[in-house]
């Protein structure tokens, strides 16, 4: 199993930056497709990542989210990306408070979620959405307005 990746749900693993051996690791792994969500001028992008990952038979999307720039159709894009992309799927971004965020909200679109639920898999997996108090705000607000939070 590639270190760093969690798995938030069935066929749904979550991640930070990664290296090219960990995308490499991660189809090893059983995974067959990545959803990117870094913007390409994030400090360690990888920009042969597309290359990587079809090379490895795996589907690829690139979904740049600016975490200071987050609204509902913005969800939406990237919950129907992760919709229609082969499972097991990796979503991964810089840190992990993005592709978590998303990913909870793409399972929490199919079986409901709590925001206390929320922040409890992110402490549970490390993240600190107290770093980004703006991002925290909409993931909250999102899952109180859609999902009766």
């Amino acid at each position: 199993m590639v270190e760093g990746i969690y798995q938030v749900g069935d066929g749904l693993g979550v991640a930070g930056e990664l290296t090219a051996a960990q995308l490499e690791q991660a189809c090893r792994d059983g995974y067959r497709s990545v959803l990117n969500l870094r913007q390409a001028k994030e400090k360690g992008f990888l920009a042969e990542e597309e290359a990587i990952v079809t090379a490895l038979g795996m589907g690829y999307v690139h979904k740049p989210v600016n975490p200071s720039q987050l609204h509902d159709d913005l969800v939406e894009e990237v919950v129907g990306e992760m919709d229609r992309l082969p499972k097991p799927l990796l979503v991964h971004c810089s840190l992990g408070l993005r592709s978590m965020g998303m990913a909870m909200l793409y399972l929490g679109k199919q079986r409901g979620l709590t925001a206390s639920e929320f922040l409890e898999k992110a402490t549970a997996m490390g993240l600190n959405f107290d770093e980004r108090p703006a991002v925290k705000r909409f993931f909250l607000d999102y899952i109180n307005r859609h999902f009766g939070g």
